[in-house]
């Protein structure tokens, strides 16, 4: 994946997470987790406080070229992780993007 498809993904992200309705005191919960993946699934954060975090945690991510082949199957067991210790007040949202052949 290229910088500049990084790019267009935080983007992407940043415009669909600033729909959501944070508010605790309604019990309105989103949790945000990112995992990143290419050869290897890498999980790089869980519960994310805030757009504004992940969106910082994003800029950190280091795009690798050689990574040619997604594992979507680890990707989703890692949502499933994720889904599974859910609260019952929040949404549980799995958004993918990919830019390499399935394997």
């Amino acid at each position: 994946m290229s910088g500049r498809s990084l790019l267009q993904i935080t983007d992407n992200i940043k415009s669909l997470s600033s729909k959501f309705t944070f508010d605790r005191n309604k019990q309105q919960h989103v949790r945000l987790s990112l995992i990143t993946f290419a050869k290897d699934v890498k999980v790089l954060a869980y519960s994310i406080p805030s757009v504004e975090k992940m969106v910082e945690i994003l800029n950190d991510v280091n795009p690798d070229e050689s990574e040619a082949k997604g594992n979507y199957t680890r990707a989703l067991l890692e949502c499933k992780k994720i889904i599974r210790d859910s609260r019952d007040t929040s949404r549980d949202v799995i958004i993918m993007y990919g830019s390499s052949p399935y394997t």
